[in-house]
């Protein structure tokens, strides 16, 4: 007893200061079943739904100091961290970091106020003398450092300041020699690495995109407005190496061939060039609806060059009191030609009126330009004492009258042209054409084209003019082919006689006269020559009438009939009856020739068979020369042609002007005048027949010096 006695009054000292609950089952606390103790120390049930005194934790600091936990169980009141329900204010650094895999952002802010700031930061603790910024982000290899993503969605009137607004103001004073510098915006893009595949680097690239063009609209990519005023205002500003194009602006479809641009070079030097990749249509438009000005230091012209020579120009100076002076340069030669061409006036564009220039203190005397409607013009030139006021244009160039219409010179004396060549061109069929026309009713005169020598001295041959025609040949090489000349026959005084050539290129480019119409040996007589060399052939279309004869080469044709049977013997073909004979002695057989000439051909026929046992006839051509007795044995033979005998249905000819018989007489068929000619047939095979026979021999007779 004494033992069960002692262990009662221990097991109730426990209880005296403390309460103790052992081999108590885990659970769950009811909703407002919290144990505590009041200020009586006795045990309690509090009602509340949590502990809001946490001073016998030992949190004693100022009103919503957020709590955190120290890690030992206890917890601690951030005095430099406060939430008063709306708002988490933090005095020092703060760190957020998501870790290498929190699937999200580091840091997540949403604002449902539709009038305040996402996010607002006050950085004015920053002085202009630190080297702080109010947002650092060390982004490394991200797509974009900064990504806004705005969706507007309003669409009544409101203005948008774009993803990022800038407002940069100063009010303080920059002090004497010291210097602000200040940016809405500043952007650099560095590339240092030693790159080998392509870089492009863009300091600052703007984009805008409207689909639709609907209601009033207006898209810009960059628009650069400043105010106030300074000593310099400059709404672009760019500092790049002289080499490097400061503006380069590409065609709307982006490609990279088609292209203007500006570059500033080294002085202050300004290229402006436009760019056609495919051709040359990059043409530079200036619409200016106002005046144009172009403002040169004193005496310094502006010039205009083709690209890549700079050296060849167009230059227009104006100096002192508006002096001005227009130039044209080649500076290898003086084709710098000055063309002026206008649909309409040139000058001031006012009411039409009078223009006069003088020389300085003379103002009786001037040239003076009218202008009239439709901007018609004309210039007059005043002598007022004579007639000495001389118009003259002098270029170190050509001289260019580019007219619409006609072009009219109206002379009341000669009109002089001193130049190398005068030429006129049309690209219009059967132009153009050069008319000289006279009104006048004279009958035995009227316009004439002259051709004029007037040299030193002349003589016999020279020539005085001549009309050419030239033409392209296949291989598309100018080439003359055909030409009239007058030359000088005789240029004896009182015995004048002259010739006109007109040639043609002879079959290799080669210029012959094919009529040469020349004073005679006589007065009064003209010597005409037709052709030109012994082939040469001359049509008559229709009659040909001669006061005198013809005199040449005429061809002559002896016809004559026979029949006998010929055997093999040679038998001479009468010239005078149709009895053949064997004998050129024979009185039927030779005739006597006029002139000089030559047996050309002989034409055969027979009424039987002339090929039997493959038969050939030899034609022979004899003759007895003039101072020979005419007998049998005087004759000589000039040369033999052997053909094939034909049959009865058709002929043969014997053609004397080649292949003639190698070794058979003087191998000729030519003849001198007063031969006497005899022509013989022979047979090598017998034809075993009488036949009557038809031949035609045709002669050619020079008559030339008959």
């Amino acid at each position: 007893m004494k033992w069960l006695g002692q262990y009662i009054q221990d097991l109730t000292a426990r209880f005296r200061d403390d309460v103790y609950l052992e081999n108590i089952s885990s659970g769950t606390i009811a909703s407002g079943g919290n144990l505590g103790l009041d200020s009586n120390n006795k045990v309690v049930k509090q009602s509340d739904t949590g502990i809001t005194d946490l001073h016998g934790a030992g949190v004693d600091g100022a009103n919503n100091q957020v709590l955190t936990d120290d890690g030992d169980g206890t917890v601690t009141s951030e005095a430099n961290l406060t939430f008063d329900g709306t708002t988490l204010a933090t005095t020092g650094k703060a760190t957020i970091n998501s870790g290498p895999s929190a699937g999200g952002p580091s840091l997540s802010i949403a604002q449902e106020d539709v009038d305040q700031h996402g996010i607002s930061i006050d950085a004015t603790a920053l002085t202009a003398a630190g080297s702080a910024d109010a947002i650092f982000i060390d982004a490394a290899n991200a797509v974009s450092p900064i990504h806004v993503d705005q969706d507007i969605g309003a669409t009544n009137s409101i203005s948008h300041n774009g993803a990022f607004y800038s407002n940069v103001a100063k009010a303080s004073v920059t002090a004497s020699g010291q210097t602000c510098n200040m940016h809405g915006a500043q952007f650099i893009a560095t590339d240092t690495g030693d790159n080998v595949g392509t870089v492009n680097v863009t300091g600052l690239k703007v984009s805008s995109n409207m689909t639709s063009d609907t209601g009033t609209t207006t898209l810009y990519g960059i628009h650069n407005k400043q105010t106030g005023t300074a000593d310099t205002i400059a709404g672009y500003l760019s500092e790049l190496p002289a080499a490097a194009t400061d503006i380069k602006l590409l065609a709307d479809d982006g490609g990279g061939d088609d292209y203007f641009s500006i570059n500033i070079g080294e002085a202050g030097v300004c290229d402006i060039t436009t760019v056609d990749g495919d051709s040359h249509a990059a043409d530079l438009t200036f619409n200016i609806d106002g005046l144009t000005s172009f403002k040169n230091y004193s005496n310094h012209d502006t010039r205009f060059s083709i690209t890549g020579n700079d050296s060849d120009y167009f230059g227009i100076a104006v100096g002192n009191n508006g002096d001005t002076t227009l130039s044209t340069i080649d500076l290898a030669g003086a084709n710098a030609h000055l063309s002026i061409t206008a649909d309409g006036r040139i000058g001031q564009y006012s009411t039409p009126g009078t223009y006069r220039w003088y020389v300085s203190g003379n103002d009786s005397d001037y040239l003076q330009l009218d202008i009239g409607t439709h901007g018609s013009a004309k210039f007059t030139t005043l002598d007022s004492a004579s007639d000495a006021a001389d118009i003259e244009l002098e270029a170190d160039g050509a001289i260019i009258l580019d007219s619409a219409g006609n072009i009219d010179l109206e002379a009341a004396g000669d009109v002089t042209i001193d130049s190398t060549n005068l030429t006129m061109s049309s690209a219009t069929s059967a132009k153009p054409v050069l008319t000289l026309l006279t009104t006048h009713t004279d009958k035995d005169k009227s316009a004439e084209l002259m051709f004029r020598k007037n040299a030193v001295d002349t003589e016999d041959g020279e020539d005085l003019g001549i009309i050419t025609f030239y033409g392209e040949d296949e291989g598309n090489n100018n080439t003359k082919f055909a030409h009239i000349k007058g030359e000088i026959a005789e240029s004896d005084d009182g015995a004048e006689g002259g010739s006109i050539k007109l040639a043609v290129a002879a079959h290799d480019g080669e210029m012959r006269n094919g009529l040469i119409i020349q004073d005679g040996d006589a007065e009064d007589e003209i010597d005409v020559t037709i052709g030109e060399g012994t082939e040469s052939v001359t049509t008559v279309a229709g009659h040909l009438t001669a006061a005198g004869s013809v005199r040449g080469k005429l061809i002559h044709v002896v016809s004559c009939n026979f029949s006998d049977a010929m055997v093999t013997s040679e038998h001479f073909i009468p010239f005078v009856t149709a009895s053949e004979s064997t004998a050129f002695a024979n009185v039927a057989t030779p005739w006597i020739a006029p002139v000089a000439g030559k047996l050309l051909k002989v034409h055969w026929r027979s009424s039987q068979h002339c090929n039997i046992s493959s038969n050939e006839m030899s034609f022979r051509l004899y003759k007895i020369s003039d101072g020979t007795r005419w007998s049998g044995t005087n004759e000589s033979l000039l040369g033999t042609k052997v053909v094939t005998g034909p049959a009865r249905t058709t002929h043969v000819v014997a053609d004397f002007q080649t292949g003639l018989e190698s070794g058979a007489g003087a191998e000729t068929n030519a003849f001198a005048a007063n031969d006497i000619l005899g022509v013989s047939i022979q047979h090598s095979q017998d034809q075993g027949s009488t036949e009557k026979v038809t031949v035609t021999l045709v002669f050619e007779l020079d008559f030339s010096s008959y």
